[in-house]
């Protein structure tokens, strides 16, 4: 048995494998940011008296950018992964 042969994925994968970890933390912390600044600004708009029309664009506008911002981490989470699997899947064929 090689070297190569003995390290497990986790061993071999152990630094993609934190940033995979550290992108799914950031999709959750995008998401409660996201939630926690929409609320804010709802109370904010709303203590000063902001047409509702105007409090729904910018509501829609932070949204969606939350939406898209979590998406982007999880994306990324999600791809690294595949990755790491194609690449162990194929990795006993190129020995």
């Amino acid at each position: 048995m090689t070297e190569r042969e003995s390290i497990t994925f986790q061993e071999r994968y152990v630094g993609a494998m934190i940033t995979a970890n550290v992108f799914k933390a950031l999709f959750l912390l995008w998401l409660i940011a996201g939630v926690f600044i929409m609320i804010r600004t709802d109370s904010s708009f709303s203590t000063i008296g902001t047409s509702g029309l105007s409090l729904f664009i910018v509501l829609l506008i932070e949204g969606v950018a939350t939406i898209l911002g979590a998406a982007m981490f999880a994306f990324f989470a999600y791809v690294l992964e595949l990755l790491m699997g194609i690449w162990e899947e194929t990795a006993g064929e190129n020995e």
